[in-house]
């Protein structure tokens, strides 16, 4: 009977450790899931919050470059050059927009062409595809950032192609007088005319485009 449990002592020590192997390897497969879930859950949750942040940064930017009845129209032109009477536009929303070139000075870029990027600051409203009623004023370079401001005081300079404002708080701003919309007898003297502008700027820029000027109520 001795001799009976030895002989077969071995195998069911090996037995015993093929088990217990089997019982790891299980464990660290389950972990290796659960470690693999968790990290795609955090790969999937970095994403979201990148397209969010993009959202909101493109909604914020946005919102900067609409104020007063005015804005800038970005898009792709798809037809047409500065050579041509008139160009076509695309917005990344996929409205085609047709202007005539005469209709706004190049100011901030100096050639049109197909497939290049284009900004164009103007007054008014712009409803789908139809730019009736709109005034365009301005080509703005189409990699910066800009923003729309508004402001109002006491003209202290009016010459041929430039003014000057003084606002409330006594700082001045000064304008290029440009193709923008002007409400009559808005800049009837040299100074000392009480003026709303409202106008486009950047931070990479010091010109400021008016695109409205009236009276200030």
């Amino acid at each position: 009977m001795k001799w009976f449990n030895n002989r077969y002592r071995y195998p069911r020590i090996l037995l015993a450790v093929l088990m217990t192997s089997a019982v790891v390897s299980m464990t660290a497969c389950q972990g290796s899931k659960q470690a693999g879930s968790s990290q795609n859950m955090e790969t999937t949750a970095a994403a979201e919050s990148v397209s969010m942040a993009e959202i909101e940064e493109t909604l914020a930017e946005k919102k900067t470059e609409e104020s007063e009845g005015c804005g800038i129209l970005r898009g792709t032109v798809i037809d047409g050059s500065d050579y041509s009477e008139s160009i076509t536009i695309r917005t990344d929303n996929g409205n085609d927009y047709n202007i005539f070139t005469t209709s706004v000075p190049l100011e901030e870029i100096t050639t049109i062409k197909p497939g290049q990027k284009i900004a164009i600051a103007y007054s008014g409203t712009v409803e789908g595809e139809d730019l009736q009623g709109v005034q365009l004023v301005v080509t703005l370079n189409p990699q910066v950032q800009y923003e729309i401001k508004t402001a109002t005081g006491v003209t202290v300079s009016n010459a041929m192609s430039t003014f000057i404002v003084k606002d409330g708080e006594g700082e001045e701003v000064s304008f290029m007088k440009d193709n923008c919309e002007m409400e009559e007898g808005a800049l009837s003297k040299d100074s000392g005319d009480e003026v709303k502008v409202v106008y486009v700027t950047s931070a990479d820029t010091d010109i400021n485009y008016p695109l409205k000027i009236g009276k200030a109520q």
